[in-house]
């Protein structure tokens, strides 16, 4: 789940990828949906993901560094400096 920029909507996506280059280290996630979302994950864009993983719940704050266009549409973010449990 990805909330954005405070906003009461959420969006689903998946983890792609994991970056790691000088320019553009982060993680890739997938186009979100619904699509109405991709239009608004500009870069700079504050984003809070939530996620499950062997049945627990976390949560992390990251931001949008850009869209990356291809076959398949999908967005490099910033690393996350901490991962909590959610709530």
């Amino acid at each position: 789940m990805i909330s954005l920029d405070g906003s009461y909507a959420s969006y689903k996506s998946m983890f792609v990828d994991l970056v790691n280059l000088k320019k553009n280290s982060g993680i890739i996630i997938d186009a979100v949906l619904p699509k109405d979302g991709d239009l608004r994950l500009k870069p700079k864009t504050k984003i809070i993901i939530s996620y499950d993983f062997q049945k627990k719940k976390y949560k992390f704050t990251s931001r949008v560094l850009r869209k990356i266009n291809g076959a398949y549409p999908s967005f490099l973010i910033t690393m996350p400096q901490t991962i909590r449990a959610a709530d």
